[in-house]
């Protein structure tokens, strides 16, 4: 299996908020997706676990680029006055098959919908250097760094704290022969602070 890691290890995909510091009991997370990537009634899951059947990019020749991504809207309440929350962590699981030349991107951007002009991307990259195909499961882990989280506004007295979302996006290119990328599953991850 190849790995790409941006972390020292995989976060639990068990959890779903990170709890050095957050609210009790744990807020609901209610979210709604959308995007090429998630067409309606190609996704399924929890409100952050999701499972895909269609989000799969193809290169078929040498001037091939496609751009695929799947947004989550996430509504969090319930965690009481004065709490702030940030997505922190993205999993996703998947296979590739690249052939020399080729190149996945993988881009995570988040922002809170009441104010979208703030946001944060991590990108990372797999690419085939190689003389022969690639063909492989991934294991994706963003780690969201601290300068790149991107906060929610400070909950209000009902425990509302606002709209997250969260565009997970693949772009797959290559400078000859053919390339496939799908995305299986995502996991996101979520941490807390006072405000």
């Amino acid at each position: 299996m190849h790995t790409v890691s941006l972390a020292a290890a995989l976060a639990a995909l068990s959890s779903t908020m990170v709890m050095a510091d957050s609210p009790d009991p744990s807020p609901a997370v209610s979210t709604s997706l959308s995007g090429n990537g998630c067409p309606q009634g190609s996704a399924s899951g929890s409100d952050t676990s999701f499972t895909f059947t269609r989000f799969s990019a193809n290169a078929a020749d040498g001037s091939t680029r496609q751009t695929l991504n799947c947004e989550a809207h996430s509504n969090v309440s319930g965690s009481g006055a004065g709490w702030q929350v940030a997505v922190s962590t993205v999993d996703a699981k998947g296979h590739v098959t690249l052939d020399p030349g080729a190149r996945l991107d993988y881009y995570t951007t988040t922002f809170f919908s009441q104010n979208a002009d703030v946001s944060g991307t991590t990108h990372g990259v797999i690419t085939n250097n190689g003389a022969t195909t690639l063909d492989t499961p991934i294991t994706i882990h963003q780690v969201i760094p601290a300068n790149k989280l991107v906060y929610s506004p400070c909950s209000t007295s009902s425990g509302y704290a606002g709209i997250s979302n969260v565009n997970f996006r693949i772009a797959l290119s290559n400078s000859n022969g053919a390339a496939n990328a799908q995305i299986y599953n995502e996991q996101l991850s979520y941490t807390w602070r006072r405000c």
